[in-house]
């Protein structure tokens, strides 16, 4: 292996799943390059060659250009008043990742963002890869969000991931979650004091050529649930609909589907569809544990969080213009769907949709990113615009 003047080579070769004395397998040389390249470790790979020394023994010889083992992700945005009597605010997030620390592709990672005026989101997670040697990836994460000021969650918990093949990888999760609301959380959502312990399993097919700007391949992840809750503590403004002290559950359920479909060169479309649903056994569904839709990441055109719903579902088009490796122009339509029941038990539900252009620019500084929505009933002047830089170093 030429080139990787951070990366370990047995590193690269257990991500390729090859060892020495393998016989050679043409199409097995072809799927390690593009695992490779998924892992980020190496901007370009030229194609594999083989040679032949004087003993007639024969060599595996693989090229590539380093990249980055660390990487810097901050945003910043802008809402703009939606009335005379409102003040527009900004937002903003900072992603600090080592994706392959000491060149062992162990990943450490920081996150905080600020969502809108009254909500923020902290995050830590640390992967320590191929424990004892084996395809298993085990993680400890923390995460704590403030929601509008109305109740705090924190949850911290292991993660282990078993990528049984180039394209497949099972995920699992055990953790533990409290949520803590205020007193505006109690009366406004009848928030109660309330712990979980979590348990989750699910897996990811990817067969994408670039995650980072890819033009062709699926990407597919699903993912269930279960939560034992147990409510601790019920405050006096709890009223309507009735909340008791007692054991509970919870389920969740996600679905992430992704197609690249290559059209003209350097161009492609993305077909995305994404849904959630929870369901507890509960009175009502709580205000903490609802689904939140809207924003960059999702529905873009509306504030961060704007909606919620016990189901939400979302869909994005975009016909992208393929720059490079890294960069690309794009226009997009999202379509957004939300339901949930009130506290009448009434159904509510509504469709939305929103539309706009984007960029991606690779510069020497980094990454920069450039979103502009148009969500419904939204002049020209009053769309969203999010600004991001993403540097690796």
């Amino acid at each position: 292996v030429f080139g990787n003047d951070i990366t370990k080579t047995k590193v690269i070769l257990r991500e390729m799943r090859l060892k020495k004395g393998m016989i050679y397998n043409h199409q097995q040389i072809l799927r390690g390059i593009r695992q490779l390249k998924k892992t980020g470790y190496f901007e370009k790979i030229e194609p594999p060659q083989i040679a032949i020394d004087e003993k007639g023994r024969g060599h595996l010889l693989i090229r590539g250009k380093e990249g980055a083992a660390y990487q810097l992700n901050a945003v910043f945005g802008y809402n703009p008043a939606q009335t005379k009597n409102e003040k527009g605010y900004f937002t903003g997030l900072i992603d600090v990742g080592f994706t392959n620390l000491f060149g062992t592709g162990r990943i450490l990672e920081t996150y905080w963002q600020k969502k809108d005026q009254r909500s923020q989101e902290l995050r830590f997670r640390y992967v320590e890869p191929w424990v004892g040697g084996y395809p298993v990836n085990v993680g400890f994460g923390f995460q704590q969000t403030i929601q509008d000021t109305s109740f705090v969650r924190r949850n911290w918990g292991l993660d282990v991931e078993i990528p049984f093949s180039y394209i497949l990888t099972i995920h699992s999760h055990v953790g533990r979650e409290h949520v803590l609301p205020d007193s505006i959380g109690e009366i406004l959502y009848n928030l109660p004091k309330s712990s979980f312990w979590l348990y989750k399993i699910g897996f990811s097919y990817d067969t994408r050529d670039n995650p980072w700007n890819s033009s062709r391949g699926i990407f597919y992840s699903t993912q269930y649930e279960y939560a034992s809750k147990k409510i601790t503590s019920v405050a006096d403004t709890i009223s309507s609909p009735p909340v008791t002290k007692g054991s509970f559950y919870r389920e969740r359920w996600t679905i992430d589907a992704e197609l690249y479909l290559p059209t003209f060169k350097w161009q492609t479309i993305l077909l995305g569809l994404h849904g959630r649903q929870v369901k507890s056994d509960e009175e009502s569904i709580s205000f903490a544990d609802l689904y939140r839709l809207g924003g960059t990441g999702s529905l873009r055109g509306y504030r961060e969080d704007q909606f919620l719903g016990q189901k939400i579902a979302w869909a994005n088009i975009e016909y992208r213009y393929l720059l490079g490796p890294f960069s690309r122009a794009f226009l997009f339509i999202d379509g957004g769907y939300f339901m949930k029941h009130n506290e009448n038990n009434e159904l509510q539900q509504d469709y939305k949709i929103g539309y706009g252009f984007g960029l991606r620019i690779n510069t020497r500084l980094g990454i920069i990113g450039i979103d502009y929505g148009l969500g419904e009933n939204r002049s020209l002047s009053s769309g969203m615009i999010h600004v991001g830089l993403m540097n690796k170093f």
